[in-house]
């Protein structure tokens, strides 16, 4: 088990909302949990609010707050799933509070018994909290019915607070103007951010193992740089991946995590993630090394009837340019083309001929039957990169099909007579 590998006592990156994994260096969630207890302890606050995206550690907040308080003060309800009507709701509420089932169910009785139960609770000397956590998926007329209850104070002082936790669709909800009466409400306002640098992400990952009865180090610092780097800072995605990396990284007997690891872990969640949380610098980089391999000259060009000036403004995505269609493939079974990836690594330097040889390739023209004025425009109407290079794909494996005899002689390899003309329709562009 890679925990022993690693000589540590618990898994220290479960995505589990753990108080004693608190880390206080999160500058936004320390914000919260502070704000949140003085909204609670001495503010007397009616309503509080924490907006968050997923993963930035809503939950967590909320447990840290739950962890703090003095049992022996409040009576706490916590509700994770408010996806009900508001009798159900109120219903849980009531039931957590007593610490039975509520057996009322009519509406009115229901707000009778949870008065009763504010009013006998204060007369003990106690507060009630009610922490409703992804406040987002309530139903907006929830909304109102949790308003009403937020009149049930006495004049000198709130006997309960209510805590809604949730992702920015909470927000958008209570800013409706409609819901003005309960925005005006709201005491603390508590808005949650990624972690800001790699420095903070590192310091996180260190404190978890700690906790977790590290010693030794794990990661070096190009795995923390790419971690921030492919998380944006999100302590869910963090740890995720330094669960991942640890145990690639205990599989192939390796001393420390690399950056080299963690992209690799990263890289089977692209699909799903989109690469969203790539940092702008990450992104130039790619952009800058496709740009100077498109510059690279190619071998035979393969002109258009009325080809416009090459204007390449937008670039094809790296690892996208070896994607190869059904209808290109059909295309080269045609030509008799048996390999699909024979000569396609070096085909840049066989086509160039010798340093130093400045001789220019032979043009031939074709026209192309395929390649519709239509067409065109709409490759350039196209706004992903992505898009264009598969439209220029399929637009030249057309041409291959209708009339393979004239690209006969041009080259021995099928991959290059396609590959120069899609580059060459994506330029006319």
């Amino acid at each position: 088990m890679y925990l022993n590998y690693w000589k540590l006592n618990k898994n220290p990156f479960d995505n589990v909302p753990d108080p004693g994994m608190y880390f206080a260096e999160h500058s936004t969630v320390e914000g919260t949990v502070s704000e949140l207890l003085f909204a609670i302890e001495e503010a007397n606050e009616c309503l509080a609010v924490v907006v968050g995206e997923v993963g930035l550690g809503k939950t967590m907040s909320l447990r840290v707050v739950l962890n703090e308080l003095d049992s022996n003060q409040y009576r706490i309800a916590y509700v994770t799933n408010p996806d009900v009507t508001f009798n159900q709701l109120l219903r849980e509420i009531i039931g957590q509070l007593q610490g039975k089932k509520c057996e009322f169910r009519n509406k009115e009785d229901l707000l009778e018994e949870f008065n009763s139960l504010l009013f006998k609770t204060s007369d003990a000397g106690m507060r009630i909290l009610i922490f409703i956590d992804e406040s987002n998926a309530m139903r907006p007329a929830n909304l109102e019915g949790l308003r009403l209850l937020t009149n049930m104070q006495e004049d000198e002082k709130n006997l309960f607070t209510l805590i809604l936790a949730g992702q920015p669709k909470l927000a958008k909800m209570l800013r409706d103007p409609r819901r003005e009466n309960i925005f005006q409400r709201i005491g603390v306002y508590c808005s949650l951010e990624p972690m800001d640098s790699a420095d903070t992400v590192e310091s996180y990952i260190m404190h978890r193992l700690a906790m977790a009865g590290g010693t030794s180090p794990v990661f070096d610092r190009s795995g923390f740089e790419a971690i921030f780097e492919r998380t944006g800072g999100t302590p869910r995605l963090i740890n995720r991946i330094c669960k991942l990396c640890m145990k690639a990284a205990e599989t192939n007997r390796l001393e420390l995590v690399s950056g080299d690891i963690v992209h690799l872990v990263a890289d089977r969640f692209t699909p799903v993630d989109k690469q969203k949380n790539r940092t702008d610098t990450a992104k130039k980089q790619t952009q800058k090394a496709d740009r100077a391999e498109l510059a690279e000259p190619l071998g035979e060009l393969h002109e258009f009837p009325d080809p416009a000036k090459p204007a390449v403004d937008e670039l094809p995505e790296k690892g996208v340019k070896e994607d190869i269609s059904g209808a290109y493939r059909e295309a080269v079974a045609g030509l008799g083309g048996s390999d699909l990836e024979s000569g396609t690594g070096q085909r840049y330097h066989e086509r160039r001929g010798p340093v130093g040889d400045r001789r220019k390739p032979e043009r031939k023209k074709i026209q192309l039957m395929g390649v519709t004025p239509n067409s065109i425009i709409q490759l350039k109407d196209m706004s992903s990169s992505r898009e264009k290079l598969r439209y220029a794909g399929l637009l030249a494996a057309r041409e291959l099909k209708i009339n393979p005899e004239r690209f006969e002689g041009i080259d021995s390899d099928p991959v290059r007579i396609w590959d120069d003309l899609r580059r060459a329709i994506i330029e006319a562009v």
